[in-house]
């Protein structure tokens, strides 16, 4: 059968991951997976065949054109030929491979330890790591593979006092290996631990339009939702994205600058996309002005652009994906943010919603403070901040220039990545808050 472009990729991965609950080990599981894809694409048809286990190649080739083959060829649908070649191995510290259980579980339970108090009445702890060796080919010539770990865990709370329960929540995950949890678990029950407590006295906050400062990772998780999803070119096609048609435009104060990147040594790594195109940072927002969209081979067809953001889970279609998406940083301290200020300070997050083809989202934060002339007054909770991505963005009238980025996992089309977002604080002249 003639066809116009064929691609094959394999993954091979150990996984390890460990659930304790109240202190009791509720899930201890350790296994290897073998999945893999291949396409075959003739006219504007693609033929699909994805499998567990071993596979050749030409094997898994030719059962996809044997799913395409009853189907006439129509119209011809073009993808992006960019060629990469490459082999890569990113050594962890702590490769989670050599890193018995015990000591895992070592590790798991001096976090819940940490979580303790008389007033936490419920801890749930997740650990998980993964090492992956990843190959990829295609019929433009890309032939690329690369080995690498990523690993982290999430710790929550839940407090009680006076009949008010209150939750605490803190997780990391990143490239790399055992090293990643061992510096970081005491930090995360911490302040998983510390934000229960403190939301206990915490009151309700303002409503209606106010000044507001949030914190990286209130304003990472907007850029990631809002932003992020928006610059997605499948669903700029779709019709589903506010920035249609919109670049080269104004679409942010000029001190908002955005880019994705993947080559970034963070949960959302790889040196490779699951199309076999290069990892490469791109600005998608520059000093306000709307640049570029993320693509995958058949969009960056399609709209022009490079490819590098086709990503998929397991042996699943890639999809147009984001990486690590962040908002870069300003020149000021956090001190100096603040100075001055009144309004309301959010902090963290604890979901919301988005609607990328109108613009409007709504997110709420995990909690506050009230904000008096620069001084940092009591905690609130329960506060949400609303209104249009373009609105919001262009309200941004400072950045400080302590960026950070947090990990988590998205989803789309029923399947979930590994990402991770981030910003620095970022002050908005008003937001709408409820």
């Amino acid at each position: 059968m003639n066809f116009d472009f064929h691609d094959f990729r394999i993954l091979r991965a150990e996984v390890t991951e460990i659930s304790v609950e109240n202190g009791e080990i509720t899930n201890l599981t350790g296994y290897s997976r073998i999945s893999g894809i291949a396409r075959v694409l003739a006219g504007n048809r693609w033929g699909v065949y994805s499998f567990e286990g071993e596979l050749e190649s030409e094997e898994a080739i030719r059962k996809a054109c044997e799913l395409i083959s009853p189907f006439p060829r129509e119209n011809s649908l073009r993808v992006s030929d960019e060629v990469t070649k490459l082999n890569i191995r990113v050594d962890a510290e702590r490769d989670p491979r050599d890193v018995d259980v015990e000591e895992k579980l070592e590790v798991i339970m001096n976090s819940e330890e940490l979580l303790r108090d008389e007033r936490i009445k419920s801890t749930r702890i997740f650990y998980s790591d993964v090492s992956l060796d990843f190959h990829y080919e295609n019929s433009f010539g890309s032939d690329s593979s690369y080995s690498l770990s990523k690993s982290g865990m999430s710790v929550s709370c839940v407090a009680l006092e006076n009949g008010e329960m209150e939750m605490g929540y803190r997780s990391h995950f990143s490239l790399g290996g055992f090293e990643v949890v061992e510096e970081n678990y005491e930090r995360m029950a911490e302040e998983a631990r510390a934000v229960a407590l403190e939301l206990l006295r915490a009151r309700r906050g303002p409503k209606g339009k106010i000044p507001v400062i949030m914190d990286q990772e209130l304003a990472g998780v907007f850029i990631h939702e809002a932003v992020g999803h928006a610059v997605e070119a499948d669903l700029v096609i779709e019709g589903n994205s506010k920035f249609e048609g919109m670049l080269g435009k104004q679409v942010a104060s000029s001190l908002v600058t955005v880019v994705d990147d993947p080559t970034e040594r963070a949960y959302g790594f790889y040196p490779v996309d699951d199309e076999g195109a290069r990892a490469r940072r791109r600005v998608l927002i520059e000093n306000g002005i709307l640049k570029s969209f993320l693509h995958s081979r058949e969009t960056s067809a399609k709209l022009g652009g490079e490819p590098g953001n086709a990503r998929a889970q397991w042996n699943s279609v890639p999809l147009v994906r984001m990486s690590n998406t962040f908002m870069l940083p300003g020149e000021m301290s956090r001190d100096e943010l603040f100075e001055g200020f009144t309004g309301v300070y959010l902090l963290g997050s604890r979901g919301g919603q988005v609607s990328t083809a109108d613009g409007i989202f709504q997110f709420s934060a995990e909690r506050g403070y009230v904000v008096k002339n620069g001084e940092i007054l009591h905690p609130i909770k329960n506060s949400s901040i609303s209104g249009e991505i373009i609105e919001l963005l262009r309200n941004v009238e400072a950045l400080s220039d302590d960026l950070k980025l947090n990990s988590g996992r998205c989803g789309k089309k029923n399947q979930t990545v590994s990402v991770s977002d981030g910003a620095p604080h970022v002050r908005l002249r008003e937001a709408v808050l409820g």
